[in-house]
């Protein structure tokens, strides 16, 4: 998604996606969809001049909140970014591996909830002597 560093022109942009993001659907596209919705009906409906001018930013934005959405929220798993604190090397805590043990399967024992942490991470970097420059990869 690119950077939207004019979003700040949007009157509660950050309180409506967060509204929208928070809200709790049943399922992820369902969210994906509706979070866009709402931000655009939001606009829409309390800010119409604004909308009027600034109609693709809006809509820009309630995309990247859309996509936020589909990275964070997993209603058919009923967890989210705001589910569990942050284990980072599960030092003090199990984290990852309440769910990732190898042992948590499906209904009918078909599937198993694999130990890998790329299941659901992205590593851009690993071992490596020099940190990844996290400011180059943002700007992609």
């Amino acid at each position: 998604m690119e950077a939207l560093p004019e979003i700040r022109a949007l009157p509660f942009f950050k309180k409506t996606a967060l509204e929208a993001l928070t809200a709790g659907y049943p399922t992820r596209d369902e969210g994906i969809a509706s979070v866009a919705t709402a931000i655009v009906h939001f606009y829409k409906t309390g800010y119409p001049e604004l909308w009027f001018t600034e109609q693709s930013l809006i809509t820009r934005a309630a995309e990247a909140a859309s996509h936020a959405f589909g990275r964070n929220f997993f209603p058919e798993m009923n967890t989210d970014w705001r589910s569990h604190p942050n284990h980072i090397g599960h030092d003090d805590f199990d984290g990852c591996m309440r769910c990732h043990d190898g042992e948590m399967t499906t209904a009918d024992e078909e599937h198993v909830i694999p130990m890998e942490c790329d299941t659901c991470h992205i590593l851009l970097q690993d071992e490596s002597p020099t940190p990844p420059d996290f400011e180059a990869v943002f700007r992609q």
